[in-house]
């Protein structure tokens, strides 16, 4: 009770002029200290939300999309090389070496970035589960090579270990990695809310300290306002002013990123698992007479889970919509049409508008394929679909990945571009902060001083 006492003094005591000048000094020490403080936090609090959100959950999130879509490319690509006779489809063998070495790349990427147990746990089962996919496929090549029928059997084994195993641990490090994207969102949103609020409360009290300050001077000794004390004031002003627009401006920024943007890039990460999903189907219903009619449901339920349900004339219409910038409507099936419900700029509806082209052009290429086996004429099924370099089915899946690629460019460079504009505004702030409060507390220490001198004179 006696040193609560005792500080209260030190701040609040006496009611001589000089002792009123003091309490001066020694306020605008603490408030000067703690707005400093606020100052650092809320600043490093809010360049640490844009490192996290944008720089490291995010690209997380994408990364575990592209694992996906590099295994459904390599299972095509063992589809179809097994489809045909040994030794003929050697596109098909530089197809799955190429998207091995990207996977292996991607996972050993995700190993260097991980953080946690849980994701070590399902990135070492994903591990696994892709060393035993490819120890399968090898089994079918070899038996393949040999003329073996077992080949079948090997490469069965094969795809149920990649729908089993393979695409559920993808699926389950996508959705670890978006909730760690949306619980750090939030848990920063919050952290910043705060520290904001006590960085504002901070320098409106720093600011009413020197205003009361120089109005006490001007009253108590009978002159026009102290001049340091002006530009201690302005310069308090502009900065706590400036530095709550960024953070207004900022978090508009970063939550048009997390919520706007990050959703297009999703949508469409989903929208290219399901085309990667549709072609290894059939390339399936090609090697894999048995089940064929089991592989040609799954290439329906993937063309839905891509556009829906649209026949041919809301197929011209969304279209048609997409070359006059026109967005689908936000209750659209399908997870391409709703990437094209959320993008905003004109260079996303161009390259999509031309993904839907090719699309289509694909989807016609498969009803031809589906028309052939039914008329029971595998071979010319397969020289359409395969062929014995690229066929028709293959160049048109071929140019539809690379549109699709180009899309997600496009998307995440308006995402890049959203999240440096969230950071421009508080680029310098940081380091201004200092410069800022010491500056501003050593114009009012000056004007103050020199009032208390003339007392002791």
């Amino acid at each position: 009770m006696q040193n609560e006492n005792s500080l209260l003094a030190y701040f609040f005591g006496g009611k001589t002029t000089p002792d009123q000048l003091w309490r001066f000094r020694r306020l605008s020490w603490l408030l000067s200290a703690l707005f400093l403080l606020f100052s650092l936090l809320s600043i490093g609090e809010f360049e640490f939300a844009i490192r996290s959100v944008g720089k490291e959950a995010a690209p997380a999130v994408m990364q575990a999309y592209v694992m996906k879509e590099e295994i459904l490319a390599m299972d095509a690509a063992a589809a179809s090389e097994l489809a045909a006779r040994p030794g003929e489809n050697y596109t098909s063998f530089k197809e799955f070496e190429k998207r091995r070495t990207l996977l292996n790349n991607e996972l050993s990427e995700a190993v260097r970035m991980m953080d946690s147990v849980s994701e070590r746990r399902l990135l070492q089962q994903l591990g696994q589960a892709v060393d035993d996919y490819k120890e399968a496929v090898s089994m079918a090549r070899s038996a393949h090579e040999r003329n073996d029928a077992a080949y079948l059997a090997y490469y069965r084994l094969a795809t149920d270990i990649l729908v089993k195993r393979v695409n559920v641990y993808c699926e389950q490090l996508e959705q670890y990695n978006l909730d760690l994207l949306n619980r750090s969102y939030h848990r920063q949103t919050i952290a910043g809310t705060i520290l904001c609020v006590l960085f504002a409360v901070a320098g409106v009290l720093l600011i009413v300290l020197n205003l009361r300050s120089s109005a006490y001077l001007r009253q108590r000794f009978h002159r026009r306002y102290s001049v340091p004390l002006m530009i201690s004031t302005w310069l308090l002003i502009g900065f706590t002013g400036y530095t709550m627009t960024s953070f207004v401006y900022g978090g508009m920024q970063l939550s048009t990123a997390k919520v706007d943007t990050f959703a297009s890039i999703t949508k469409l990460l989903d929208a290219r698992a399901a085309v990667y999903s549709v072609n290894a189907s059939l390339n399936r219903q090609l090697l894999d007479k048995a089940l064929r009619t089991e592989h040609r449901k799954n290439l329906t339920a993937s063309l839905t889970e891509l556009v829906g349900d649209l026949n041919d004339g809301q197929w011209q219409e969304l279209e048609k919509n997409l070359s006059a910038d026109k967005r689908p409507a936000a209750d659209a099936k399908g997870s391409l049409v709703q990437a094209a419900a959320t993008f905003d700029f004109e260079d996303e509806f161009v390259v999509l508008q031309r993904v839907f082209q090719e699309l289509r052009q694909f989807r016609q290429t498969i009803d031809q394929v589906h028309t052939l086996l039914d008329a029971g004429k595998a071979e010319e099924a397969l020289k359409l679909s395969i062929g014995l370099n690229v066929g028709q089915g293959r160049y048109l899946f071929d140019k539809l990945d690379a549109s699709l690629s180009q899309a997600e460019e496009v998307t995440s460079a308006h995402f890049t571009k959203v999240v440096a504009r969230s950071h421009g505004l508080l680029a310098w702030t940081l380091y201004a902060a200092p410069l800022v409060v010491l500056g501003a507390l050593w114009l009012f220490g000056a004007a103050i001083s020199a009032r208390i001198k003339e007392y002791e004179v």
